[in-house]
């Protein structure tokens, strides 16, 4: 069986995040992983498994921003801007 590649396997792009405190701290994809399942959850609608795919459409958009331009360093609010996006979707 051939594998094949998620944007969390081969995230070696998104280093880093902005807090909202101004803080910059590593991206931690399980985070996000973590608040879509919790977002899930608390609506009654969705999995985990759908939780780390809507995280892994959420990287990948990073991703091609951060291969553009190489400076840049999400913002926690628009990560869960980008959550909030793809679940109404």
């Amino acid at each position: 069986m051939v594998s094949k590649k998620t944007p969390e396997k081969e995230n070696i792009f998104v280093k880093s995040v902005l807090k909202r405190d101004g803080s910059v701290v590593p991206f931690d994809f399980e985070r996000v992983v973590t608040a879509i399942n919790k977002a899930m959850i608390q609506t009654g609608e969705g999995s985990p498994e759908e939780a780390r795919l809507v995280a892994n459409k959420i990287l990948a958009d990073l991703v091609r921003i951060v291969k553009k331009h190489k400076n840049f360093v999400p913002t926690v609010e628009g990560i869960q801007d980008s959550a909030e996006k793809e679940l109404i979707l």
